[in-house]
């Protein structure tokens, strides 16, 4: 036993870990595998450097060579302990679910799937790292080492980890869209017809992804209507546009917006006039890259009557493959933006 090793960790049951691990989105699985692995040292020297164990969640690629040396480790100190150990089958069987979920959180990533589902699978990834919980539990049980004394069940790195990554994590998720959700108005089901007779517009939303949501959700507040699709990654906003002769500074002010906000950014413009009118019918469309990821940003204006216009200004950047799939649809809505009969 190593000098050093003065005390281990009080055993507490894998459920708060998971918890904790869960609303810190896998930090505190960092902690914990850090700290069963010092556990394990100081109960039976080993030579494992624990803090090189808090990146083997971080990347698939560790996971297929620590864990089963993980695994060995706390045979060891089973044999050690004279406790019980798992069956070989058993062990098989754990790492190919814990390889196999790392490699699907990873694949799922690029899979178009809801962000719910996402987080389900994730959950049940960060479940697979606790199986081996009870074994580490009975090891620091059976162990003549002195336990640590914790606050409230808690030691103080973990108050400190959920203190601070459970409001930065809260924030990091509401700033990057998924707050839309939680104003959700209306979950619009696929082909819904948006008529708005006070404006003169109508939207029709071809697929099932989007909610309409509050307005200032994407806007400053200023809009008519805001929607939100493809899981936060797509947005829609209507303004009204009451003078006509800021059309055209309108447009390159768009587009000036559009190259401030992605990369490689290239814009084509078209005009046309409506059927059996001399109202114009202007066609903006910005594509780049949005933090390396592809992204487009289109304005559809439409002349209701002489001075004023109707504005759809919608956004959508995605990973590629999915991107290839959704950015049809989403362009298929943005263009049904259509004009129709005020109301008088």
């Amino acid at each position: 036993m190593s000098s050093h090793a003065v005390s281990i960790k009080s055993p507490r049951s894998p459920i708060i870990d998971l918890f904790l691990s869960c609303i810190t989105f896998s930090v505190f699985l960092l902690v914990w595998l850090y700290q069963a692995v010092r556990d394990l040292n100081r109960i039976r020297e080993q030579g494992f450097q624990a803090w090189l164990w808090i990146f083997v969640p971080l990347f698939v690629l560790p996971a297929f060579f620590a864990l089963p040396i993980l695994l060995r480790g706390i045979k060891q100190c089973e044999q050690s302990l004279g406790l019980s150990s798992w069956s070989r089958s058993q062990e098989i069987t754990w790492l190919i679910l814990v390889w196999s979920l790392s490699v699907g959180s990873v694949g799922i990533e690029y899979a178009d799937v809801s962000i719910l589902q996402q987080f389900v699978f994730f959950g049940f990834w960060l479940a697979s790292y606790f199986l081996i919980a009870p074994r580490i539990n009975r090891l620091r049980a059976a162990s003549d080492l002195p336990k640590t004394k914790l606050l409230v069940n808690f030691s103080l790195v973990e108050w400190i980890t959920t203190v601070i990554f459970v409001p930065v994590f809260a924030a990091a998720l509401w700033f990057s869209g998924l707050s839309t959700y939680f104003v959700s108005l209306e979950k619009l089901e696929a082909n819904r017809l948006i008529q708005n007779t006070q404006y003169g517009f109508s939207l029709q939303f071809v697929d099932d992804s989007w909610h309409q949501v509050e307005i200032g959700t994407h806007s400053n507040g200023e809009a008519i209507a805001e929607f939100t699709g493809h899981q936060s990654e797509a947005s829609l906003i209507v303004f009204e546009q009451e003078d006509r002769d800021n059309v055209s500074r309108l447009i390159h002010w768009r587009i000036d917006e559009a190259r401030e906000s992605l990369s490689d950014v290239q814009c084509t413009e078209s005009r046309s006039f409506m059927p059996d009118t001399l109202y114009l019918r202007i066609h903006l469309r910005c594509e780049g890259y949005s933090i390396g990821d592809p992204a487009l940003q289109v304005h559809e204006l439409i002349q209701v009557n002489e001075n004023d216009y109707i504005e759809v200004y919608g956004s959508y950047s995605a990973i590629e493959n999915k991107f290839e799939k959704d950015s049809i649809l989403f362009l298929q809505t943005v263009q049904s933006f259509a004009p129709i009969a005020k109301e008088e």
